[in-house]
């Protein structure tokens, strides 16, 4: 029976240890957005869209713009960022704010936050 146990627990530590870094989320308080992000980008013909900064997201309207870092000093931040994506939660208290980003070019990028699930929005960078 030890043996047993201690084979389990030799499988569960070398699994656990051989994952990649970035196989999982990160969990921070500060934003880290993939390079591929870096820029601003805009709804083609209008002012509404994003900025990413190596440290930062800040939202885009016609009449203000709202920095995920600033506003969001107190949240804890998971980060899931792969190729082709990058996913933010954002947790304050019992909120959580989820963005949801798909690379599409280097030039574009798809909006698959979950509040426009049916509905696309293609970003055009600046």
């Amino acid at each position: 029976m030890k043996i047993q146990i201690v084979t389990i627990l030799i499988v569960l530590v070398t699994v656990y240890t051989s994952c990649k870094k970035n196989d999982a989320p990160s969990v921070k308080q500060k934003l880290n957005p993939p390079s591929w992000i870096i820029g601003e980008w805009l709804v083609d013909g209008s002012h509404l869209g994003y900025r990413f900064t190596s440290d930062d997201m800040v939202s885009i309207t016609a009449f203000h713009e709202v920095s995920l870092k600033k506003n969001f000093e107190s949240a804890t931040v998971v980060e899931s960022i792969t190729d082709s994506s990058y996913r933010v939660d954002a947790t304050i208290d019992q909120s959580t704010f989820k963005y949801y980003f798909k690379y599409v070019s280097a030039t574009e990028i798809e909006d698959k936050t979950p509040a426009f699930v049916n509905f696309t929005r293609i970003y055009i960078k600046q």
